[in-house]
């Protein structure tokens, strides 16, 4: 009707798309609501998919840890690394495949930057940083970090206090004189 009264022709299909107008809007707009949220869930999924990747790619490293194939573990911590994000606990396990392999300095960057770092407070890392300094001949350092770790775990860690307190007595005993 309103077609003709403007001059045009009565087509069918015009006729036919006024009198269901409503009925085909609410089918574009659900079509529209079901493709984004089947966008969502792809995503979400895909997001799930690569976090299930990252953990089988920690255990695989982790296992070559345990068959003392610290080359294969490094290059695998390395791949989480840029797929994590800036996770600590990934920079700490390539840390320990790191100074299992022999490569002390790059152990104590990443050792020293979980100790600095708030949220990742456990204390086996001050001991591994001090034990990689040993390692390195850094001695007065090493004996700061022990002395640092007996100075704030000895009450919580009295097992692990012990152990940096005979690391303490053992550098200063056997050590190049100048240490203390």
């Amino acid at each position: 009707e309103q077609y003709r009264s403007m001059g045009g022709s009565s087509s069918p299909i015009l006729k036919w798309l006024d009198n269901y107008r409503m009925s085909i809007l609410t089918a574009i707009v659900a079509v529209l609501v079901a493709a984004l949220f089947s966008i969502v869930v792809f995503y979400i999924h895909k997001k799930t998919m690569n976090m299930t990747y990252l953990q089988a790619l920690a255990s695989l490293a982790k296992q070559h840890c345990i068959e003392h194939n610290y080359e294969q573990a490094i290059r695998i911590y390395r791949s989480l690394q840029e797929g994590s994000g800036n996770a600590t606990s990934v920079d700490i396990m390539l840390a320990n495949a790191l100074f299992n392999n022999g490569d002390w300095s790059e152990a104590e960057l990443l050792y020293r930057q979980a100790v600095e770092k708030s949220e990742f407070k456990d204390p086996a890392i001050q001991l591994n940083l001090a034990l990689t300094l040993f390692r390195q001949g850094k001695f007065k350092e090493s004996r700061r970090e022990y002395i640092s770790f007996t100075e704030k775990y000895s009450k919580v860690h009295p097992e692990l206090t012990l152990r940096a307190k005979k690391a303490i007595e053992l550098i200063e005993e056997c050590a190049p004189s100048g240490v203390n």
